[in-house]
């Protein structure tokens, strides 16, 4: 469908500038006034969806709220039955993929002019992020080179809203529309595992790779196994690049966020610290001392003696793994179905008529409880399936000497008695609580430690 001609709010569309994938075009136009603005109209697989257009308004709402000179400005905001637009200000010049392209096979962009556009681009991103705003689809064709010599951010915001909405199952896109949810190629270790958990430090790492790639030319991952690189593959080595600088890029685009720069700031000065300095000691700017501040020139200077080595701060613990409070408490409850399991069984009911059952209940998420806290606490998030089946298994065995001392003697007892013991029963009724107790956890479970 073509929008030449179409009038939205003031303005008349003149001309189609670019297309944005799955996500619908960009098009020129201009008001009563002779102003130009550009409006970015959504594709129709994303609009159809009530709850989408209006979870896409707020977020827009809120994109337009930045306020940055380097973020690309939204002045309005449109919809109705068909379309959803945003009406943006027009800018002249192109984006930085389309300058990369013009710059023949090596593709290379000069550090000092790279470091003019990070000088613009970090305190951005610093911005929006105090605002509580991820881009999470950060690339060279979101960033774009006016004429003037400056840099914009473009679509902060879009990636978040197209993932909830992919998350959610708001729209039934196709994979050319949920691929805009942040580029595959430029996604960190978490956003690939754990999408909602994407927060500021996803964003570093993105910079800090799209860096890289503009100032050596090289693309560090195979397109044919990118999710396997992602997450186990560091930035290669490049001849005559300096270390200085590697490191710091090193350090951006760490697997674990916790290892990351703290924030874009921090970012920005490691890399102006190591382009000014590139012959000195490799050892990198430490953000996470308070009130560090780059020497005076004046100081430098004066003291000739060899400063002491640095002391390394001390390891940061994953933020988000395994050792949670959320995990903790699926590994409580786990273990606690696989007791309740039993318990809630045909013999138990029989044997004990219920009134030990608490009691053994309570005992065996305890224990369950105090094992988890002592046994996983250097565990990675990846280990959380591993650890399920061991706190699984540890729970039966705990279970299944509980019974066997706590009910062997009431079990003879109720045999002399004239009493039925009914194994086969009592375990089916056993596999169907706990496959019931299991498919509960599951759902709840790993819909709250995936959220958390």
């Amino acid at each position: 469908m073509t929008y030449i001609n179409t009038k939205i709010k003031d303005y008349t569309i003149v001309r189609e500038i670019s297309t944005s994938g799955g996500q619908g075009a960009v098009y020129y136009a201009t008001n009563s006034l002779g102003a130009g603005a550009a409006i970015k109209i959504l594709h129709k697989n994303l609009t159809t969806n009530e709850s989408f257009r209006k979870h896409f308004k707020k977020e827009a709402v809120i994109t337009a709220s930045i306020g940055h000179d380097h973020i690309v400005r939204a002045l309005d905001f449109y919809e109705d039955g068909e379309t959803v637009a945003i009406i943006m200000e027009y800018l002249e010049g192109q984006d930085l993929q389309s300058y990369m392209e013009q710059q023949g096979e090596s593709r290379v962009v000069p550090i000092p002019l790279a470091m003019k556009w990070y000088a613009q681009i970090l305190p951005a991103f610093a911005h929006a992020h105090q605002k509580g705003l991820v881009h999470r689809d950060v690339k060279p064709s979101n960033f774009f080179l006016t004429t003037s010599g400056n840099v914009k951010i473009l679509d902060f915001g879009i990636a978040k809203i197209l993932e909830s909405a992919e998350l959610n199952g708001d729209v039934a896109g196709s994979p050319s529309v949920m691929s805009q949810a942040g580029t595959a190629y430029y996604k960190s270790k978490e956003h690939v595992l754990r999408p909602a958990s994407v927060n500021h430090l996803t964003d570093v790492y993105a910079l800090g790779l799209m860096f890289y790639i503009i100032t050596t030319g090289k693309e560090p991952f195979d397109s044919e196994q990118i999710t396997d690189d992602i997450l186990n593959k560091e930035l290669p080595p490049v001849d005559g690049y300096p270390p200085r600088l590697m490191q710091v890029l090193l350090r951006a685009t760490a697997k674990d966020r916790d290892n990351r720069y703290r924030d874009c700031l921090s970012f920005l000065h490691a890399l102006e610290t190591a382009v000014a300095n590139p012959d000195e000691n490799v050892e990198e700017y430490d953000d996470l001392k308070e009130n560090i501040k780059p020497p005076q020139e004046s100081t430098r200077q004066q003291n000739t003696t060899t400063p002491p080595p640095p002391v390394p701060p001390p390891p940061v613990g994953p933020r988000y793994g395994v050792y949670s409070s959320a995990a903790v408490a699926f590994a409580a409850f786990v273990g606690g179905g696989f007791g309740a399991g039993y318990f809630l069984s045909q013999n138990s009911k029989r044997l004990e008529g219920g009134r030990n059952s608490v009691a053994y209940l309570m005992g065996c998420i305890v224990v369950v409880f105090t094992a988890y806290m002592f046994l996983v606490r250097d565990f990675d998030e990846t280990d959380v399936w591993m650890v399920f089946v061991l706190i699984q298994v540890m729970t039966a065995i705990i279970a299944f000497v509980l019974v066997e001392s706590g009910q062997k003697k009431r079990i003879e007892e109720h045999l002399r008695m004239g009493g039925t013991f009914e194994p086969l029963s009592g375990m089916i009724g056993l596999l169907i609580t706990f496959a019931i107790i299991n498919m509960t956890v599951i759902f709840f479970g790993v819909a709250m430690i995936y959220y958390t």
